[in-house]
């Protein structure tokens, strides 16, 4: 319902662009100038929209904050693209639109926790904090490792084990039974130095389409739980003062019914919690990342 095909595609945006990606820029560019990238732009215009979908909110505008929203989150798809056809691929680009759309969903758990009880708050922070410390985790360590994207789980991995199986039958010949015996225990322990993903990260991005689904519903799952409470009608039987500061007057929106909500808020469910499994692993994962190549860092100081 919101983040588009947004981070279907911009979630994969370049972290660390290709030597021909640079090869194609001029270098007379200024920090200003990427500063002024088209779809940095579009990343400022998504930023600014986001504001305005919470101002309206607060201020009892249902329809307009549901405008401003999508609209943000549907240029999400607009700005991966443009920086691929215009060549204005950058570190900040992607930076940018991570944060972005870690903002948006910050924004939809904040509006939802002030307008729901108090004792709600606790799962919803869970499910932010899986959120927000999964994705950055995993956003970080992949700009460490210098993955091209953050969606690639297997790049470092299939290099390093290119790396240990090159000349393999070469070194072979010419070693000695001792130095081969050397040579395994060396490659035990730089598997030991290799973050494998879990099987379902692999399964969640290598699937662009389960990938834009859980995304969508995720969205979907957070805008249908939000707007039940601007309706007659919530999702939960409860009377909370803390309601009134953001909800001022409970009126249906036209052209979603609370029924419509609800129907949504149950279909998007299963993939919520999926995305939310995904989220987890891939902080993890991201974890994990970081840890093995701290350590193989440190060995080859020693060596």
């Amino acid at each position: 319902m919101s983040t588009s095909s947004s981070s279907c595609t911009s979630q994969g945006r370049i972290l660390s662009s290709s030597s021909s990606s640079f090869n194609k820029m001029s270098p007379h560019l200024t920090p200003f100038d990427v500063f002024l990238y088209i779809p940095n732009l579009i990343g400022y215009v998504r930023l600014v929209l986001l504001i305005l979908s919470g101002l309206c909110w607060i201020v009892d505008r249902p329809f307009f904050f549901l405008l401003c929203y999508i609209t943000s989150q549907g240029l999400d798809g607009v700005d991966g693209e443009a920086a691929r056809r215009l060549n204005q691929v950058s570190i900040f680009g992607a930076c940018l639109d991570q944060v972005v759309d870690r903002l948006s969903t910050c924004l939809l758990y904040v509006l939802i926790s002030a307008v729901y009880p108090p004792h709600y708050a606790c799962g919803l922070f869970l499910f932010l904090l899986f959120d927000v410390g999964g994705h950055w985790i995993h956003f970080f360590a992949s700009a460490v490792v210098g993955a091209k994207s953050h969606k690639d789980v297997r790049a470092t991995d299939e290099k390093k084990n290119e790396g240990l199986a090159e000349g393999e039958k070469e070194k072979r010949q010419k070693m000695t039974r001792k130095k081969e015996e050397e040579e395994k225990e060396k490659r035990k322990e730089e598997k030991m130095l290799v973050a494998e993903p879990h099987w379902v990260l692999r399964v969640y991005y290598e699937s662009r389409l389960l990938m834009c689904l859980c995304i969508l519903c995720y969205e979907g799952f957070l805008l249908s739980l939000l707007l039940l409470s601007n309706t007659s009608s919530s999702p939960f039987s409860f009377s909370s003062p803390h309601s009134d500061v953001l909800v001022k007057n409970k009126t249906d929106l036209f052209f979603l019914s609370p029924f419509t909500l609800r129907l949504l808020l149950g279909v998007c469910t299963p993939f919520m919690l999926f995305k939310t499994l995904t989220n987890i692993l891939q902080g993890i994962y991201g974890a994990k990342r970081l840890v093995c190549w701290g350590l193989s860092l440190q060995r080859k100081r020693l060596q």
